[in-house]
């Protein structure tokens, strides 16, 4: 695929607009789990001129994906079928349905359906594995970036070792992984369970790492479409953050200043020891912006100042 485009300057290929940056694609995207963050993506590919097969476990959502352009499938050849049931074969493929999840999406065995997805990569173009920055060994005040340590395997909990193992599925294919904090947009996100929540037993002072949804289907996009050079990336571990560590406590304030929210209340009431962490990563990104041309836009990278700009994005109520 050919690098990535400036399309007539950077606030031109704004993520609340994919359409308004019709960067070239190369060949046939397959979403397998196009929710949220892998519609977002395939919605940029489509823009671009490209198919997009959505591969979903259940054929529920077929209706909504064929409306959106998209040509859906079930994961399992005689599932249910759709316009791209018989091809088993693609030269771009991301996953993106979160281990969190994978009960509702279906998958038993959340790193056999990263495995199945990427088995119908054909080698010639991208494999993406949207994983979690959680999956990294730091804690407190320590800064991570692409290469930092990973927890162990086996040694922590069940969503980690899920994470690790299909990271290395992927990886060994020649493909690449993406790690990406804390996702949020206007109506989804932490700030939305802590409102509905009011009480939360959490230390206002734990710090966090957030990306807006559509900042993260950007970086995605970018990565599929290969490197400056223009060939494709292999066996790459990107991550993606706004840079901008925020505590709980500040989160919520700014949340709550927006006005975007009504009346909404939260209190955190957790204190700090008592067996919680103390902090989280602070996560720095410098080298996957440098390798993609990416940068987030959505509050100018910040959600403080997301927030202050009145929470608005595509995923805002009318």
């Amino acid at each position: 695929p050919p690098p990535p485009s400036d399309c007539g300057g950077r606030r031109a290929g704004r993520s609340r607009a994919p359409g308004g940056c019709a960067m070239a694609v190369g060949g046939a995207l397959l979403v397998a789990g196009p929710g949220v963050l892998g519609g977002g993506v395939g919605d940029r590919w489509r823009a671009g001129g490209g198919r997009v097969v959505a591969q979903t476990a259940t054929a529920e959502r077929h209706g909504a994906l064929r409306a959106r352009g998209f040509e859906p499938r079930t994961a399992r050849p005689g599932g249910g079928g759709g316009a791209g049931a018989a091809e088993r074969s693609f030269p771009n493929v991301i996953f993106s349905a979160p281990p969190s999840g994978a009960a509702r999406a279906g998958f038993a065995d959340y790193p056999a359906a990263v495995e199945e997805a990427a088995g119908q990569w054909d080698g010639t173009g991208t494999l993406l594995f949207t994983g979690s920055a959680s999956v990294y060994a730091a804690d407190g005040a320590a800064s991570v970036s692409e290469r930092s340590e990973t927890k162990l395997g086996g040694a922590d909990d069940e969503k980690t070792d899920r994470l690790l193992r299909a990271e290395e599925a992927v990886l060994a294919r020649g493909g690449c992984v993406v790690r990406l904090v804390g996702l949020y947009h206007s109506q989804r996100g932490a700030h939305t369970f802590f409102l509905k929540k009011q009480e939360v037993p959490r230390w206002g002072g734990y710090t966090i790492n957030l990306l807006h949804y559509e900042d993260a289907a950007e970086l995605c996009f970018r990565i599929l479409q290969g490197g400056r050079s223009g060939a494709p990336f292999r066996e790459e571990i990107f991550l993606g953050c706004d840079g901008a560590p925020i505590t709980l406590e500040d989160m919520m304030a700014a949340t709550l200043a927006s006005g975007a929210y009504g009346e909404g209340r939260c209190s955190l009431t957790g204190a700090p020891g008592g067996g919680q962490p103390l902090g989280k990563l602070n996560v720095d990104c410098s080298w996957t912006r440098e390798q993609t041309g990416w940068s987030p836009e959505h509050g100018r990278g910040s959600y403080v100042e997301f927030m202050a700009n009145g929470a608005r994005d595509s995923f805002s109520a009318p």
